[in-house]
């Protein structure tokens, strides 16, 4: 096989701790889609497809870098050494990267676009040009630049390392990095979170004893934390971490213990009622009202989709809802969050738009008004955003800016 043709979107790095001796050889698995477990799997197999970052082989390039320095400081945790505050923050950053270079996340991409441009055309057949392009260069290409342009958003974030003590492991799966948001699954009962929103987490294994969490810490309040690190001693918290493994992961789970196969396969069963059916939602908006500087949309009904009303249409993922969360990481009370009272939602002070009529309430303990599982009923948008111009095909231009643009937000 030609160098770097075997491209892996869960890299090798990440899979090594968890693989036998810590080898990188061998690993592992169980295919919960089939319930069939396979010891010793090999490695260079898992996770990976023909150039899945493109036969140029630039993307691949530049994540074999970033690659190289998670690696690197993996080993430094597995062997003892300190941790710094730059390096944990690497690891949050990466994690992100993580949740945006799979290919369930260019899976669940594509479907929505699909899905999007139905809804979009619904009543507007007639004036069709042409369908979205939905090859697999494509939609990894523009799943990359919107990692791209949406790593700052988490640069507010604080990073733990959290030190697994129980005679229970960490595992991993083939869609490791879990985005979350326990404000909003579990205080609020509100799904319609984002990136952006109070109390948004990133949860990411490193080793079979050491798991990242990147945390909102106007939301959070770690408890027992030092020096960048926390310690799970209990193994209802290891099962808290774990189960979004069980809940994120696509179709295998990897884990390091041999002897872990029939519990994991026990866990999964339980946790599978658990997980989406679909991975994300198409909402589409009707315009009633327009104040010059915004306007308001309504969601719309199905026979509204059938006419030529004015409309938007946006997309937006299905988190799945664990049963327990890592109870070292309680609420900071009282919460607040800003809002304008749209679909946007309580977000971080650091993302407060300018203008957009932002102020700073209590989080409730109950949905926001007009929200439920399908979205929110109302939304308001900018009315440059509304009218912008669409989206265009990526090249290999507009690659090259990516490259450059991506490797800022890896530090």
């Amino acid at each position: 096989m030609p160098d770097n043709k075997n491209q892996h979107y869960v890299p090798r790095c990440h899979m090594k701790p968890f693989t036998r001796d810590g080898e990188g050889v061998a690993i592992n698995l169980l295919n919960h889609a089939s319930g069939r477990v396979v010891l010793d799997a090999p490695v260079k197999s898992q996770c990976s497809r023909s150039y899945f970052y493109g036969e140029d082989l630039v993307l691949e390039k530049l994540l074999q870098g970033e690659e190289g320095k998670y690696a690197a400081i993996v080993r430094a945790i597995v062997a003892g050494e300190a941790i710094d505050p730059a390096q944990r923050r690497f690891l949050r950053d990466f994690a992100y990267l993580q949740v945006s270079r799979t290919a369930s996340a260019i899976e669940r991409r594509r479907a929505a676009l699909v899905g999007m441009d139905h809804v979009a055309h619904q009543g507007f057949e007639d004036v069709r040009k042409e369908r979205p392009d939905t090859s697999h260069t494509q939609i990894m290409l523009s799943t990359m630049k919107t990692w791209a342009e949406t790593a700052k958003h988490i640069h507010d974030l604080e990073v733990l390392l959290v030190r697994n003590t129980t005679s229970r492991d960490f595992f991993t799966s083939d869609d490791p990095a879990a985005l979350t948001n326990r404000v909003y699954l579990q205080r609020m009962k509100d799904y319609s979170f984002g990136l952006i929103t109070v109390g948004t987490q990133i949860v990411m294994p490193l080793t079979p004893r050491v798991a990242m969490i990147a945390f909102d810490p106007g939301a959070y309040a770690p408890r027992g934390a030092s020096k960048g690190w926390i310690v799970a001693d209990r193994t209802v918290d290891v099962d808290a971490i774990n189960e979004l493994q069980l809940l994120n992961s696509v179709a295998n789970l990897y884990f390091a213990d041999r002897d872990d196969a029939g519990r994991i396969g026990l866990a999964f069963a339980a946790a599978a009622g658990r997980r989406p059916a679909e991975r994300f939602r198409n909402w589409v908006g009707i315009r009633i009202d327009d104040d010059g500087d915004f306007e308001r949309y309504r969601r719309a009904t199905s026979d509204e989709l059938q006419t030529r009303a004015a409309r938007v249409t946006s997309y937006s993922p299905v988190y799945p809802i664990p049963s327990r969360w890592f109870s070292k990481l309680p609420f900071r009370l009282p919460l607040y969050g800003a809002t304008n009272g749209s679909g946007v939602g309580f977000v971080r002070p650091a993302h407060m738009k300018e203008g957009v009529r932002f102020r700073t309430e209590p989080i409730p303990t109950r949905p926001l008004p007009g929200h439920d599982a399908e979205g929110p009923n109302v939304a308001y948008i900018r009315k440059e955003a509304a009218r912008g111009p669409a989206p265009r095909p990526m090249g290999g231009a507009d690659l090259n800016a990516l490259i450059r643009s991506a490797g800022r937000h890896l530090k």
